[in-house]
């Protein structure tokens, strides 16, 4: 029997190394760190220009961006979805998929998860009752989004870790901040 998985490994692409750059992508894997075994996955890549209304992108990552390959460009600059959608699909990917308590894993302290605090404060805000910041993955979170969001065509599906098995989710952007 397969139990729910609580662990969720983060990774995201980003115009910066600091809190308040803008996030070009977002992936999430739920993961079982005793036996390796992959469960659920998200994928969203956020439209540029709209990401660049959630952040200030630094000089020297934009340079290093320019010396990659034009397919990794492609995919990093690529993709259409608002910001506020990807934060509330993954909001609801966690709160769906992940078990409780949740714990998230990311490239080290201070970048993914750091990073990901940061840009929901930004783009998705949401508070306890007590006044306190909600993030996905906090103990009692509960999603909740805006009606226009769309988080009902979260698409998500079990596969093993691989660049074939995270599913795009190219919801085009109709909103700016």
């Amino acid at each position: 029997m397969n139990r729910p998985m609580n662990n969720v490994i983060l990774d995201i692409e980003t115009l910066g190394k600091k809190a308040g750059c803008p996030i070009l992508s977002v992936a999430a894997v739920m993961f079982e760190p005793a036996t390796g075994r992959v469960g659920q996955t998200f994928y969203a890549r956020i439209d540029y220009q709209v990401a660049l209304q959630y952040g200030e992108p630094e000089e020297e990552t934009l340079l290093w961006w320019q010396k990659q390959s034009d397919e990794s460009r492609q995919e990093a600059f690529g993709g259409k979805a608002c910001p506020n959608v990807v934060a509330c699909a993954l909001r609801m990917f966690i709160a769906t998929h992940c078990a409780k308590p949740r714990v998230p894993w990311g490239n080290g302290a201070v970048f993914d998860i750091a990073l990901l605090e940061s840009w929901f404060d930004r783009v998705d805000p949401q508070k306890d009752d007590q006044g306190n910041d909600r993030y996905p993955g906090h103990s009692g979170m509960s999603p909740t989004c805006a009606p226009w969001c769309g988080c009902q065509a979260l698409m998500c599906a079990p596969s093993r870790l691989t660049v074939k098995s995270i599913v795009r989710w190219p919801m085009p952007c109709t909103r700016s901040r």
